[in-house]
């Protein structure tokens, strides 16, 4: 129920922001989806590996416990992911003021 729930939002705030910066909405949408499953799944992989370098046995965790503790990560890739995008596509945003103020050229008479 929590997957679903989390698809929603992850998908709704990409797409929005694709869609304020005219980007293809649907790819991005899916960008952020598969950015919290693949932290989750890397988090996982990393979570196990710890567990079976200092315990005998890698079954002492089951996959409902792993999974609710790689929801926290998911999200934080998620996010990271989110405010890169966000901080590449204003930088190429174009400045509009300066570029009126460049329209009449030297405007300064002294």
């Amino acid at each position: 129920m929590f997957g679903v729930i989390f698809i929603y939002f992850i998908g709704k705030y990409f797409y929005s922001l694709a869609k304020d910066f005219q980007k293809n909405h649907w790819l991005y949408t899916v960008l952020g989806v598969v950015s919290y499953y693949g932290t989750t799944i890397v988090f996982g992989v990393v979570l196990f590996v710890l567990i079976d370098m200092f315990n005998s046995s890698a079954n002492s965790i089951s996959d409902t416990v792993a999974g609710l503790i790689g929801i926290p990560f998911g999200i934080g890739g998620c996010y990271f992911c989110y405010k890169y995008l966000e901080k590449k596509w204003k930088s190429k945003e174009p400045n509009g003021i300066a570029e009126i103020d460049q329209i009449g050229g030297d405007t300064s008479r002294g």
